[in-house]
């Protein structure tokens, strides 16, 4: 095989990898979009509540999950490993009576429990109704949900298709031009019609651009203020979950490495 051919094969196959990549993310696109203009709808017509209120529901999004996760402490472990133990179903169940799958498989649940709190905000404060949408769609972006039905990391799709193209340019020849241009358009359109950062020097490249779109309803600086404090204490919330089962799950096996059989 020439150097020219094992080129050839190897620009065939990472442009094929942009298809890959990309797909997800095209099949996901309408129902973004559908979300962006809700979001911009709710935001541009919306009634900003007073900051204190805003403050109270927070505060008590954060207790309410602090009541639902597991905590790495003996007393918690113990009363899981008990459950499982006295209960038919779990211990004899091939991949549930092992403690760290019961708590891995809890994390959809948990985090499934914790929109319910922030649906039960969004009937009282507007804030939450708007933030529980891009809530969802940031979730696209970041990663958050790995092993959910609808994962998506869109962010890491989008850098990996850009540096694709990148490479395809600078290595593939004049074959691969309308190939390049091809993807190029692709990729610009999702840059566009997602709102996404499309700057690779920019340190939230890939991510999606909030800034933009309080620009385009025209929300004043309290009131961008306002929203990113409902934002963050949505995203805080299923950071809280995740990084609780984590721990747990560290903590657990820890304790139980002396228990043979256990895993």
């Amino acid at each position: 095989m020439t150097i020219l051919s094992t080129r050839k094969m190897i620009c065939d196959k990472i442009s094929q990898e942009f298809d890959t990549i990309i797909q997800p993310v095209e099949a996901a696109k309408a129902s973004i979009k559908s979300q962006i203009n809700q979001a911009k709808s709710k935001l541009s017509l919306m009634t900003f509540s007073p900051p204190d209120e805003i403050d109270s529901a927070v505060t008590d999004l954060t207790n309410d999950v602090a009541g639902i996760i597991p905590n790495p402490n003996t007393e918690d472990i113990d009363e899981m490993l008990d459950f499982i133990s006295s209960c038919n179903f779990l211990d004899g169940h091939e991949i549930l009576s092992n403690p760290i799958s019961l708590l891995k498989g809890g994390v959809s649940s948990a985090i499934s429990e914790a929109s319910g709190f922030v649906s039960d905000l969004v009937d009282l404060l507007p804030e939450f109704d708007a933030g529980q949408i891009l809530a969802n769609i940031f979730s696209k972006f970041s990663g958050a949900g790995a092993g959910l039905p609808d994962f998506l990391d869109i962010t890491a799709a989008m850098q990996a298709a850009d540096k694709i193209i990148n490479c395809i340019a600078g290595r593939c020849g004049s074959s691969f031009v309308a190939r390049v241009a091809s993807m190029t358009e692709t990729l610009d359109d999702l840059y566009d019609e997602l709102n996404i950062i499309s700057d690779p020097i920019d340190p939230n490249w890939g991510k999606f651009d909030i800034d933009k779109l309080y620009d385009d309803v025209s929300l004043s600086v309290s009131e961008k203020l306002q929203m990113n404090k409902v934002m963050d204490s949505i995203e805080d919330s299923q950071e809280t979950i995740t990084d609780s089962i984590s721990n747990t799950v560290d903590a657990t096996k820890s304790a139980a490495r002396s228990v043979e059989g256990l895993f």
